[in-house]
């Protein structure tokens, strides 16, 4: 593929490479980690960048239980790799959720114990939700509040200028210099009866940034106190600050490192929330898609072209449509859930301008039926099988506009290409089903029927 497009969009954003700004961390243990601001750019002042060098990448899966041939076994599950990732926590924790589902005995249930106990032995632990999911995330965060080392945000973003969405990020960072961040709730479901995948990034330059976004997020949540750019302002509502040149983008980029990786660039949303130094994500993603040479591979939950209000945003259908149009290969991986009404139709005429487009159906266990669950809800894209797009962020405009996301968007010799391996399995595989445009389809059923009890009752 081209990287022009992708060059263009950093050098507008004014990319800041490895290394620079470096400083040595100073020494700090559990709350004293968390020092004022007093620069006010959402970072702490103990925490620099050092040189980005270092940088390693995994990917990260959870595979539906009574599935056949979709686990990948280099690939390791995502309970592991959490439980791993808390247990090495020693001074800080900082966890950015959708919500918290927790059922005993379910997968998740180790994962919070993995908190608790993080914050037991010392480490300082700051978690935000969703404010409209805090009843359902309500037993998790009585437990965790319980604990003295534990603090808890509630993120209303549709209170703030800029926002109106929710707070979907789903991601963590220990210590200030390991994250993950993935299309995975902190929810039982997620780690057993949900196709989803994610990164864990091992880099001080990825987390001091990544950490710049929960700061300004937190602080708001917690204390009102606002750290956005009070001078970002999106006047024509495009998802894109009217002075974007003028925030530039801090990322890791380090072509020949040696480690594999040959770039990697954290973007968020909505662009008008972000922190200064933090990319807007779909401009990127549409940059890729129009410096794709030979194919597309896109997997994600939902595509739709209308946001919520019945208004209408197109901008990545254009993309896409102008790289079918130039010859590219376009194909998506949708999960069943678009079987309706308007997402459908935006499909269906998607295929008529010569996409290739497929449902993931995940069947029902042999248990009990459990909603909104048994669904493919990961979120990527490989171009031309170089580059990827791995996020939080679902195909359509209200997930760019107004909600918070994280995204990366990389070139390794390891992720991407398991990344295509993947698409492929589920585009053969025996859960999917090529869309008809002349076809109807019933729409689908993710609720739970009042008369089946829900699982742990």
């Amino acid at each position: 593929m081209s990287f022009a497009p992708i060059l263009s969009l950093l050098l507008v954003f004014g990319l800041v490479g490895p290394g620079e700004g470096a400083a040595k961390e100073k020494a700090c243990k559990g709350k004293d980690c968390v020092k004022q601001d007093l620069d006010r750019d959402g970072t702490p002042n103990a925490v620099d960048p050092e040189p980005g060098l270092d940088v390693t990448m995994e990917l990260v899966e959870s595979i539906p239980v009574e599935t056949q041939g979709l686990d990948w076994p280099e690939v390791r599950n995502t309970q592991e790799v959490w439980l791993e990732m808390l247990g090495k926590a020693k001074n800080t924790l900082d966890i950015a959720q959708f919500y918290i589902n927790d059922v005993e005995g379910e997968p998740l249930s180790p994962v919070i114990d993995a908190v608790v106990a993080a914050a037991r032995r010392g480490v300082h632990v700051r978690i935000l939700v969703e404010a409209s999911m805090a009843e359902m995330s309500k037993l998790a965060l009585d437990r965790l509040r319980a604990e003295p080392e534990v603090e808890i945000g509630l993120f209303n973003i549709k209170d703030v200028e800029g926002g109106g969405g929710i707070n979907h990020a789903k991601y963590f960072i220990v210590d200030r210099r390991t994250v993950f961040v993935g299309s995975q709730n902190f929810d039982w479901k997620a780690l057993k009866h949900i196709h989803e995948l994610g990164l864990r990034i091992e880099s001080r330059n990825i987390a001091t940034v990544l950490g710049r976004i929960f700061e300004a997020d937190y602080r708001w949540a917690r204390y009102g106190e606002r750290l956005w750019k009070e001078d970002i302002k999106d006047a024509d509502h495009d998802g894109l600050p009217d002075d974007a040149d003028m925030n530039p983008a801090v990322t890791y980029w380090a072509p020949g490192a040696g480690k594999g990786i040959e770039f990697l660039m954290l973007l968020a949303s909505p662009q008008a929330l972000n922190p200064h130094g933090v990319a807007p994500a779909y401009p990127s993603i549409i940059s890729l898609i129009d410096g794709a040479e030979e194919n597309v591979e896109m997997q994600a939950l939902s595509y739709s072209i209308e946001l919520y209000d019945g208004r209408k945003w197109t901008e990545l259908d254009k993309a896409v449509r102008r790289a079918v149009a130039r010859g590219v290969r376009v194909r998506m991986n949708i999960a069943d859930w678009s079987k309706k009404v308007p997402r459908i139709d935006a499909l269906k005429d998607l295929v008529r301008a010569g996409a290739e487009v497929k449902f993931n159906t995940i069947p029902a266990t042999s248990g009990p039926w459990i909603d909104h669950s048994r669904v493919d809800h990961c979120k990527y894209m490989v171009v031309d099988n170089k580059v990827a797009w791995l996020g939080t962020s679902n195909w359509s405009g209200d997930y760019f506009l107004g909600t918070r996301n994280i995204e990366f968007i990389f070139k390794d010799d390891k992720v991407v290409p398991m990344l295509a391996k993947i698409f492929e399995a589920y585009w053969a595989g025996p859960f999917s089903e090529a869309l008809d445009p002349a076809k109807d389809y019933p729409p689908p059923v993710y609720e739970l029927p009042e008369q089946t009890p829900a699982p742990g009752q």
